[in-house]
């Protein structure tokens, strides 16, 4: 398959700032991939770029490894382009680009090829006791090209537009976003998570072995995690822009209001040591004072945005399945909404009432809604009893062998019959 550069002619500065009303992401830069050494095409890189319409970027075609290099200087040059735009409030540049050019998509798509070869190829390389490059700055680069692009994204999510040019690759980013904070659920809170300040101060090209990458990686999984959660806030801003069966996803496939009170009951970006509370902002972690201790950091308003948009929307709530497991979940975040945070974000009044409302109340079971994707043209599938599911199962005709019409144009018949798409 072809990819398109990702290339929008912007400038290579880099740069880090902040944006009133929301957080700007910071900006990390591991160099371009022309001071990449040696051995760079056998590291595996994931994604590569093969051609080039001419006249975009005015490259040639390279060979696989540096393509991809060059592919990543494009994302870096976006992402440090972007951060400047939201530090100036001028992103309107960067938005309309990336939508006129459809490359939203191409970036989710390269965000998970990066995620899945980080977690089948990159732990390979480790175990490999005869494995050992001159360099592993170009392994590095793989790793921090996802750091890359959910920097970027979290950038740019902030707008409709960009939400609704995503389609349904949207989708995928939700599945990623789900993975990530799930991960984030799931680390212990005893001890503060391994960060660059931990790690020897030696240049980050030229790495001493490879379990010094593994501790790297581990530390931009951590910062990648919280920019995730960060993506997906903004997704749920945008819940009137997303396909159809992304509420749905997000409510009953992955149940993310329960993952989302975890994340509050937990914080794993908050942790004591020594008995001293620390939080994990800007990149690193600090010792909070005991005057603001108190006080909520933007991760925590990223986590109780998400709540407000996934709880208290009419359609959240006929969607969401509030059985005993879910209604117990989230009665425990009414241990949290003190008086002190409510006055940091008095919207939290309307999740307070919701939560006395549901403790004593039993909400509706959601409608049963059925959404089926439309097959391409030319393409067969048969309808088995033991394939189809529940729901459409209870659709089909008990006797005889009359055709079940849907509103979408594809046909239920009984088993052992083909089904068309149109």
């Amino acid at each position: 398959m072809e990819r398109l550069p990702l290339c929008c002619g912007v400038p290579s500065e880099g740069a880090r700032g902040s944006q009133e009303g929301r957080a700007v992401p910071g900006s990390c830069s591991p160099g371009s991939g022309h001071s990449v050494g040696p051995g760079a095409a056998g590291a595996g890189f994931p994604g590569t770029l093969t051609k080039q319409p001419p006249g975009l970027c005015g490259t040639a075609v390279l060979p696989a490894a540096p393509r991809w290099l060059r592919q990543h200087e494009y994302v870096e040059k976006l992402n440090m382009h972007g951060i400047l735009s939201a530090s100036a409030g001028q992103e309107q540049l960067l938005t309309e680009l990336l939508v006129t050019h459809a490359k939203i998509p191409v970036l989710i798509g390269e965000l998970v090829s990066v995620e899945v070869w980080k977690h089948k190829v990159f732990p390979v390389l480790c175990r490999l006791e005869d494995f050992r490059p001159r360099s592993t700055f170009p392994i590095y680069v793989v790793l921090h090209h996802e750091a890359s692009i959910i920097n970027l994204l979290e950038t740019v999510f902030f707008h409709k537009e960009i939400c609704e040019s995503a389609e349904d690759s949207v989708l995928d980013l939700i599945d990623y976003c789900h993975r990530k904070l799930a991960l984030l659920a799931a680390r212990s809170t005893k001890a503060p998570a391994v960060t660059s300040a931990g790690l020897p101060a030696e240049p980050l090209a030229s790495p001493s072995s490879m379990q010094e990458l593994q501790k790297q990686a581990e530390v931009m999984e951590f910062e990648i995690s919280l920019k995730a959660l960060s993506v997906l806030r903004f997704i749920t801003d945008q819940l009137d822009s997303l396909p159809l069966s992304a509420l749905t996803r997000m409510l009953n496939t992955h149940n993310l209001p329960c993952l989302l009170v975890e994340l509050v009951e937990h914080c794993p970006w908050s942790c004591w040591e020594a008995g001293k509370l620390k939080k994990f902002e800007n990149g690193t972690w600090h010792v909070v004072p005991p005057e603001d201790q108190v006080k909520m950091t933007k991760l925590d308003g990223q986590v109780w945005l998400a709540l407000l948009n996934l709880l208290l929307r009419p359609e959240c709530q006929r969607k969401y399945r509030f059985d005993g497991f879910n209604k117990s979940q989230l009665l425990k975040l009414r241990a949290f909404l003190t008086d002190v945070l409510i006055d940091q974000l008095p919207n939290l009044v309307e999740m307070q009432r919701f939560l006395s409302y549901l403790a004593v109340t039993d909400p509706a079971p959601p409608k049963k809604d059925l959404i089926l994707e439309q097959l391409s043209s030319g393409v067969m599938m048969p309808w088995k009893s033991s394939q189809v599911p529940i729901s459409v199962t209870s659709l089909l005709p008990a006797k005889g062998h009359h055709d079940l019409v849907i509103e979408s144009g594809v046909k239920l018949v009984p088993a052992g019959v083909w089904a068309f798409g149109s």
